[in-house]
């Protein structure tokens, strides 16, 4: 270690704050944040609470000849975390933009947290250390967690949250004062709820980080892989462990019970995955005892099944199941130890049988295990785009059988694979809402959704766009929508598409949005009504100057 107060003239107090925040201030030259007034303020204003609270420190430390001490502390769990959640981000950005987007915005959240750690922890104690500690702290934020542009300046406060608590709530473990929460996971858990309570989750990128994990091909393995470097180093296996088993065996009561999956598309969701390996696996706020770290894995794993169902009846957004009860476990840490160490427990040797073999080999048999359960999640499709749940038609079956929540899950699957550019599901979302089956009829909405089906190269989206405004009039003619739509006709007619044949050769009628033609509404309906298209055979039949459908007639629509 190396005492920077020895070899600097000016006091660290002064230069490294300072220069911490001139940095992050550079970050308003980049184009990102010239481009956004918002994020530009929100940098500004970080800025300026980070001055006001180095003028503070300064002031302080100059009574009674206080000296501030730098000392250089690299830990290795905090620098080899850092460089494997490094990795998955990297591969993450592969497949999802915006991820490349926040890019800079994270790297400067890391500027923030070293010059705010160092003030904070300097106003309370003379040594502040000097390390790779604030890395771990904002990735595993953004990984679950992230504000956008327009309101940034929370996620500069959600960082500030993690960091103060880390630092204010403390207890004496083993001799040694050691903070409570784990720090990302506090901050997470505290504007969860906070966003929760004021219904402003739009705010934020959180359930697109959810969803958007599973973009990137073997998104499991990859975290599965990235986790086994950390428990190999670290002896951390074991609350992962047991949280995963618990959710499998959790999964597989229900299933047995209900006759569907409890998740939507995995039966341990990508982002849960994720949680299992972040969130709850910090040596410093998890039990020490391995009975303790078991049963505080597979709390976790219960914890998120039971949140999971109670946001699910409450109606609030599903992705926070991972996010709430963490502080609480933490909290829980001395009685799980107490606990593994209690006369009780002892009589039925738990914890004789766990705590008998050496930390390293106990960790290696875990790690055994984990592949072992993990191998068998994968070929089982219990996990990864195999599973039946990833197909909205296993939900839409289940959904006409009645089973329990299928439908909330049919519209959450539809939803989630249709923001991900799933044509076929948005013009089911479309149907639904234009029919009124499983959710309140809007044929606006689904509209919309067609529309967007549509924009996505679904010929069938296409279609019913231009049969909602020229038969049904739920949108005007002149929409760009329509004129789009009409312009993919001519691409599903050639793909065999027989509506896009038929719709086509009506607008070729009556001048909808191309020339109007008669000879090739003709060879159009004709090529339609060959195809089967039976609205096709019969306006052929009775001539094309009647193609104008009476009151109650009108082709096959959504």
């Amino acid at each position: 270690m190396v005492n920077i107060r020895e070899v600097q003239r000016l006091p660290p107090a002064w230069w490294l704050p300072a220069s911490f925040t001139f940095l992050l201030l550079l970050f308003a030259l980049l184009p990102q944040f010239r481009a956004s007034i918002e994020l530009t303020w929100s940098l500004w204003g970080a800025c300026a609470v980070l001055a006001v609270l180095q003028g503070r420190l300064l002031a302080n430390s100059g009574e009674g000849g206080r000296e501030l001490e730098l000392k250089i502390s690299l830990i290795p769990s905090h620098y080899v975390q850092a460089f494997v959640q490094s990795c998955i981000y990297v591969y993450w950005g592969l497949y999802w933009e915006q991820m490349r987007h926040q890019a800079a915005l994270i790297v400067a959240q890391i500027v923030f947290a070293y010059a705010f750690d160092m003030l904070v922890g300097w106003s309370r104690r003379k040594t502040w250390h000097l390390g790779f500690g604030q890395f771990p702290i904002i990735l595993s934020t953004n990984f679950f967690l992230c504000f956008k542009e327009e309101w940034f300046y929370l996620q500069f406060a959600m960082i500030a949250v993690g960091i103060l608590g880390k630092e204010y709530f403390r207890w004496n473990r083993d001799g040694r004062k050691r903070h409570i929460f784990n720090p990302s996971g506090f901050a997470l858990s505290v504007f969860s709820l906070g966003l929760i309570l004021s219904g402003t989750t739009d705010l934020t990128w959180g359930a697109e980080i959810a969803t958007t994990l599973a973009n990137a091909p073997h998104m499991y393995v990859a975290i599965f892989m990235a986790g086994l470097v950390v428990q190999f180093f670290f002896s951390v296996t074991i609350v992962t462990l047991f949280a995963a088993a618990a959710l499998v065996a959790a999964n597989l009561v229900y299933s047995s019970v209900t006759g569907v999956h409890f998740f939507v598309d995995a039966s341990i969701p990508i982002a849960v995955f994720l949680g299992l390996h972040l969130l709850v696996t910090d040596p410093s706020t998890s039990p020490r005892s391995r009975l303790g770290s078991a049963v505080f894995g597979a709390l976790y794993g219960l914890s998120v099944f039971g949140l999971f169902e109670f946001l699910r009846q409450v109606d609030v957004p599903l992705f926070y199941d991972k996010l709430l009860f963490v502080p609480v476990l933490n909290l829980c840490v001395p009685l799980l130890d107490r606990l593994g160490k209690s006369r009780r427990v002892e009589s039925f040797r738990l914890s004789a049988l766990l705590e008998a073999t050496k930390p390293r080999r106990v960790n290696y048999v875990f790690m055994v295990v984990w592949i072992g359960l993990f191998g068998w999640m994968l070929a089982s499709n219990f996990v990864g785009r195999a599973h039946e749940g990833d197909d909205f038609k296993y939900w839409q079956t289940a959904c006409d059988e009645g089973k329990r929540f299928a439908c909330e899950n049919l519209v959450t699957k539809l939803e989630l694979t249709c923001n991900n550019g799933g044509g076929e599901e948005c013009n089911m979302l479309g149907v639904l809402f234009n029919r009124g089956e499983v959710v309140p009829l809007d044929p606006l909405e689904g509209v919309s959704y067609f529309d967007q089906a549509c924009r996505s190269g679904f010929h069938k989206g296409c279609q019913n766009v231009v049969i909602q405004a020229v038969f049904d009039g739920n949108v005007s003619m002149t929409s760009a929508g329509v004129s789009d739509a009409i312009e993919q006709l001519p691409a599903g007619c050639e793909d065999g598409e027989s509506m896009s044949c038929f719709l086509l050769g009506y607008a070729h009628v009556h001048g909808h949005g191309v020339p109007r033609d008669i000879p090739l509404a003709q060879d159009l309906l004709s090529t339609a009504c060959d195809m089967g298209e039976a609205a096709a055979c019969a306006e052929l039949e009775r001539g094309l100057g009647t193609l104008f459908f009476p009151p109650g007639s009108r082709p096959n629509g959504p």
